[in-house]
């Protein structure tokens, strides 16, 4: 599925600068279609964001084979920084949307090395249900029979 994108936002993207230029020097792993480099503002040492060649907007932008190939590019960076950083973990995130908190308006993944004791807290907790709040989960069994139907998933 090739994306709907102007040529204009293409022309003001941040990250297609990077994917077509490298200034600075900023990428450090890159493939048929990926681009990796380091995060200017960085949560760990070592936070990587990995971007499609392609200007896509969002996940919602691309269609499964170019989104798998944006994973097989994560898979492939994330070895790179286990074996040079050796952090004890990895938070993968991909935000798609204003509402999700994506603020550069090109597909991207975050991959933040987590080391013991850095200061990172998890980005939401139980909040208690109130009818009025969008994207409130009242009746999580409904919510499943819907998305099996939407899906096509058989039991």
């Amino acid at each position: 599925m090739e994306p709907e994108v102007q040529e204009s936002d293409r022309d003001d993207c941040l990250f297609c600068g990077i994917v077509e230029r490298d200034p600075g020097n900023q990428i450090f792993f890159a493939d048929n279609d990926v681009v990796a480099f380091l995060d200017i503002a960085p949560a760990t040492r070592g936070h990587t964001l990995v971007v499609p060649r392609i200007h896509a907007v969002n996940v919602f932008d691309v269609g499964g084979d170019e989104f798998s190939a944006v994973m097989r590019g994560v898979w492939s960076v994330a070895s790179i920084l286990k074996r040079q950083l050796h952090p004890q973990g990895l938070t993968l995130i991909q935000s798609s949307g204003e509402a999700a908190w994506q603020d550069v308006f090109h597909l991207h993944v975050h991959l933040i090395p987590r080391y013991q004791g850095d200061g990172l807290v998890r980005p939401w907790g139980q909040i208690p249900s109130k009818p009025e709040m969008p994207g409130q989960i009242n009746n999580p069994r409904a919510l499943t029979v819907d998305l099996r139907r939407a899906s096509g998933y058989d039991e």
